[in-house]
């Protein structure tokens, strides 16, 4: 068994404490790339549970003026090497999309 302990990095926004048995981690900036998204990820562990939640969080700052807009492409970036807009079942965005692209397949 390790010893207790606390680990923090301000600027990336993540901790992780460990209290005998249980273990809990945080990611304050949780998919946050390129800006604010007021996302969190955090991590508890216990001998009787493992519990993983997202949750909104506020975060407060001085506005730089400048903003970034991006798709709503909420996994995009995260999930593979899978475009929004490929053709056939790998790339498809909706179980319409299968349909329509496999529509004229012999089989």
């Amino acid at each position: 068994d390790q010893p207790d302990f606390v680990f923090s990095d301000e600027e990336d926004g993540v901790v992780a404490i460990k209290n005998g048995k249980e273990i809990f981690y945080a990611s304050l900036y949780w998919r946050a790339r390129y800006a604010i998204n007021n996302l969190a990820r955090v991590h508890a562990i216990t001998p009787t549970y493992d519990r993983i939640a997202t949750v909104h969080i506020d975060e407060k700052f001085d506005s730089s003026g400048m903003f970034y807009s991006r798709r709503d492409w909420t996994n995009f970036g995260f999930g593979g090497v899978r475009h929004p807009y490929s053709r056939g079942a790998a790339g498809a965005l909706h179980s319409s999309s299968l349909k329509s692209e496999n529509r004229n397949v012999r089989r």
